[in-house]
């Protein structure tokens, strides 16, 4: 898996934390919810959907649901 910096994640920006954190909170979720933020963030939503075969809204979903999960185990908050 290629190594991501904590700039290359949405909302996730804390001065405490480092992209080794990071790094482990994604290898900790669920194989799903860390391949569809992946995907989603190397392409478009649309273009992401054309290269896996799912809707836009489902993929969509799937994607604001794994990144609110990201978000809780990156911050230690529930």
């Amino acid at each position: 898996m290629p190594k991501i910096n904590i700039d290359e994640v949405y909302y996730l920006k804390n001065q405490d934390k480092t992209d080794e954190h990071l790094e482990e909170c994604l290898q900790n979720m669920k194989w799903f919810d860390r391949e569809i933020l992946l995907l989603t963030h190397e392409f478009s939503l649309r273009k992401a959907q054309d290269e896996v075969g799912v809707y836009y809204g489902v993929l969509n979903y799937h994607k604001n649901k794994a990144l609110k999960k990201l978000k809780i185990m990156y911050h230690g908050k529930r």
